[in-house]
């Protein structure tokens, strides 16, 4: 989650900052720390997650492949669907991906 994201969501003040640090890959981000629970609307269905929390982010939010197994979702490709235990969402479009 970007800390703008956290922000706007009101969730700043949760952040805990023992697990602040450095995230390195394809490049690297500063971790301000992590939101250990905290809902999340996807469609209809309401899904108790944790984040970790980055300084800068183009992307507001990425849901995980923990999240997604936990909470049993199954994408349809074919169908452009996420379907969770509760509900079903639409997929988003990925954008916002430099080439």
């Amino acid at each position: 989650m970007s800390a703008a994201c956290a922000e706007r969501c009101g969730l700043a003040s949760r952040i805990d900052k023992s697990y602040a640090g450095r995230a390195v890959g394809v490049g690297f981000a500063r971790i301000l720390g992590r939101i250990h629970d905290a809902s999340i609307r996807i469609g209809n269905s309401y899904l108790r997650c944790s984040f970790t929390v980055i300084e800068h982010g183009e992307i507001d939010l990425l849901v995980g492949l923990d999240v997604l197994r936990a909470h049993r979702c199954v994408i349809s490709l074919s169908k452009n669907r996420m379907k969770f235990h509760a509900g079903v969402g639409p997929a988003k479009e990925a954008s916002g991906f430099p080439d």
